[in-house]
């Protein structure tokens, strides 16, 4: 460096003779204090000589054929040669050549050879200009010292098979958008390839059998939606943890042990399970999750025997695969899931059914038994939960069902350890089969969407420690008019019995035979309906339930139906029951708050209705209710207050209505007109009954004379000692 005009510290750049692997340049100088500088010269890097060349059939462009006298380390493929542009390089044109580090080819070249440069084992560097649309099978065979490929703007359509076998320095795998087929072998002993790429938007339709096989430092893997089939052994023997192909995958077939081996597998999003999308259930080959993994031994791997229609549908034959025990979760994004697809997979705990899945057949996940989450998303197309799906899926916790599941069908949760099934929100399930969540013993709490309309016997048998349950209706029919042992409640816990149960007789009439004895889960308490007709004896003898709550969509509760339900204590009724049929809650005889909900259009309350039910301590009778039925709360010792809402349209209190209570004073409401004999007969504490309508006379029965009820006080003594009934006298 010396100090030159206008005070530049000048450095002077020595000229630099061009290669066939670098440019040159002629000197120069530079300012080490600013921008200034001399011309700078490129020299083009030189262009091998002796290289071999022949003209193509119509002689219109130079085909490179070899080494010929060249005797470079690092060839350089001139762009023209005799006046014409050189586009191809010939197969097996520098086969076995172990002298050549470097190639450089201009951007004329649109296709590589067969077995091009096959086995030269010192070549380190190749540009494989954008402009190659083709590479011939073995083009890169054994290149065990390259590393570097493609560019990310290659015109390539095809990579031929074992094009980049066993080049074991590269280090990263890159597919251009263009490239429409892998072939076999073609990657296949990259071993020290971390990563394979794939542009976005490209046209890759296939993946050749062994591709990508025994890529030893590769970790994910994230297939293009736009592939359509990958061949058999695909990604064998690769340690990657995860698998993904994305929701708009167009994959229909998938190769026999594409991920054998693949013993570090954790998690896997694929777009169907087994070797074709299309298969359905009338199809023969149906095979199993086991087929895409191997069907000889890998240590860390789980030996596991499943059974699936091959070439017959009426028989099932075994195979056993060979399936990481690493793996635990599984997402399907479409397809039909077959039967027995994941038969006895006991390494997975996550199960994941996307929207494009179109069926779940029998017995997909039995004996699934580390399986602990499943969650079935809004499909598409309307699912049915096929029988034993999950059975014997001994830890499953947690499932959540999507809005278009339509049926579960009989023991499809038979034997599971479920502590939560959460519906959504508009879900439009509408049939519960025999003995759908049978023995499933953990599950605490479920809640039944309203779009349910038919359960069949047995649903929740053996659910030995639930506790509370929502229903759309009572028994199996939600249509049911007419009472009958299927419309009891314990029709869902089923006739047979089982540790944790209590067994009931529920009556569904009067008739001393018509009678069903049910084994209910002795844990459970609280029962929520929503919807349907409560019918004759529902909940007869469901003595372990201490809250119901009767939602706003019951219409219609029919006799004795929670007759001797002597633990239940709060019970709320929603507002479109009309009537409390007789006896309804006979001998509830723990019963201590009834609750009416607002708008209640409740109008009578029938005979017996609360009879001794001895700890109800008081009540509000609904506005529209007409009619309080004889007996209706006889000896209902505890209750101490009886109100009416504003606006009572209460017309009768029959006799012995309040018989033996412990209520302390009343206000009667001006629409009362009939109080009969005895009823408030006994009510020991009962020193004050006001009368809204004070001014209008009463006259007992078979009297002339009228009364006033204008002293709370008097009132209460004449009506209690009286055992007339009493009318209003209205103009």
């Amino acid at each position: 460096m010396v100090a030159g005009k206008l005070g530049h510290d000048i450095v002077y750049h020595d000229a630099q003779e061009p290669t066939t692997s670098s440019v040159g340049w002629e000197a120069y100088e530079t300012c080490s204090r600013c921008d200034y500088s001399t011309l700078y010269e490129e020299i083009p890097m030189l262009t091998s000589t002796g290289l071999l060349f022949y003209t193509n059939d119509d002689e219109t462009y130079y085909i490179v054929s070899g080494i010929g006298t060249c005797t470079d380390t690092h060839i350089s493929i001139p762009a023209e040669y005799n006046g014409l542009p050189v586009k191809e390089i010939r197969e097996d044109a520098f086969m076995g050549n172990n002298v050549i580090l470097g190639v450089t080819m201009p951007d004329s070249i649109t296709k590589i050879g067969k077995n091009a440069f096959y086995n030269c084992f010192s070549l380190e560097a190749v540009n494989i200009p954008d402009s190659v649309e083709s590479i011939g099978d073995y083009a890169f065979y054994k290149c065990n010292s390259l590393k570097t490929v493609l560019g990310e703007n290659s015109a390539l359509e095809n990579i031929g098979n074992y094009v980049f076998n066993n080049c074991i320095y590269i280090t990263e795998i890159f597919i251009p958008a263009n490239v429409q087929s892998i072939g076999e072998y073609a990657f296949y002993g990259c071993t020290n390839a971390t990563t394979v790429t794939f542009a976005k938007n490209g046209k890759l339709t296939s993946i050749g059998k062994y591709a990508f096989s025994n890529l030893n430092s590769l970790k994910t893997i994230s297939i293009p939606d736009s592939v359509e089939s990958i061949g058999d052994y695909a990604f064998m023997e690769t340690p990657i943890t995860s698998v993904t192909f994305g929701e708009g995958s167009k994959l229909t077939t998938m190769g026999r042990g594409a991920f054998a081996g693949c013993i570090k597998l954790e998690s896997m999003t694929l777009p169907f399970i087994g070797a074709d999308k299309n298969k359905t259930s009338t199809d023969n080959y149906q095979f199993p999750f086991g087929y895409i993994f191997s069907e000889t031994y890998y240590s860390d791997c789980a030996t596991i025997e499943q059974y699936f229609y091959n070439a017959s549908t009426s028989t099932q034959t075994g195979n056993t695969y060979y399936i990481p025990k690493s793996l635990k979760t599984v997402t399907v994004i479409g397809g039909n899931v077959l039967c027995r697809a994941f038969y006895a997979c006991n390494m997975l705990t996550d199960i994941t059914i996307c929207k494009y899945v179109t069926s779940i057949e029998e017995m997909v996940f039995e004996e699934c038994t580390a399986l602990k989450n499943v969650t079935i998303e809004n499909t598409i197309e309307s699912l049915t939960i096929k029988n034993q799906a999950f059975y014997g899926c001994t830890a499953l916790e947690s499932v959540i069902i999507g809005n278009n599941v339509k049926k579960i069908d009989s023991n499809a949760f038979y034997n599971c350890s479920i502590k939560n099934v959460t519906f959504a929100e508009n879900s439009t399930l509408t049939e519960i089969g025999n003995g759908a969540f049978r023995y499933c013993t953990s599950l605490v709490e479920i809640i039944i969407p309203d779009s349910v309309n038919y359960i069949q016997s047995s649903a929740f048998a053996g659910c030995s420690k639930l506790e509370s349950i929502t229903l759309p209706f009572v028994g199996q029919s939600k249509d049911a008019t007419t009472a009958a042992s299927t419309q009891l409640f314990g029709h869902i816990f089923g006739t047979n019995a089982y540790n944790g149960c209590s067994p009931r007789t529920q009556y569904y009439s009067s008739t001393s035979t018509a009678k069903a004895t049910y084994y209910i889960p002795s844990s459970l308490r609280k029962v929520t309906v929503t919807g349907g007709n409560i019918l004759y004896g529902a909940f007869y003898n469901c003595d372990m339930l201490t809250d119901i709550i009767i939602g706003d969509g019951v219409s219609g509760m029919g006799n004795d139906a929670f007759f001797n339900c002597t633990s239940l204590k709060n019970v709320t009724v929603g507002k479109n029951v009309t009537t409390i049929e007789s006896y309804s809650f006979k001998n509830c005889t723990s019963l201590e708050s009834v609750t009416f909900t607002e708008n209640s259009l409740l109008e009578s309350i029938g005979y017996q209705a609360f009879y001794e039910c001895t700890s109800l301590l008081s009540v509000t009778i609904p506005s529209n209710v007409i009619s309080i039925d004889k007996e209706a709360f006889y000896d209902c010792t505890s209750l101490k207050t009886v109100e009416f809402e504003e606006n009572s349209k209460l017309e009768s209190i029959k006799e012995c209505a309040f018989y033996n209570c412990a209520i302390e004073s009343i206000t009667i409401p001006s629409s009362v007109k009939y109080i009969e004999k005895d009823a408030f007969s006994r009510c020991s504490n009962l020193t004050s009954i006001t009368f809204e309508d004070a001014e209008t006379p009463w006259r007992k029965s078979y009297d002339t004379t009228d009364i006033y009820f204008t002293n709370p006080e008097e009132n209460a003594k004449i009506i209690k000692g009286s055992s007339y009934g009493f009318t209003k006298q209205e103009e």
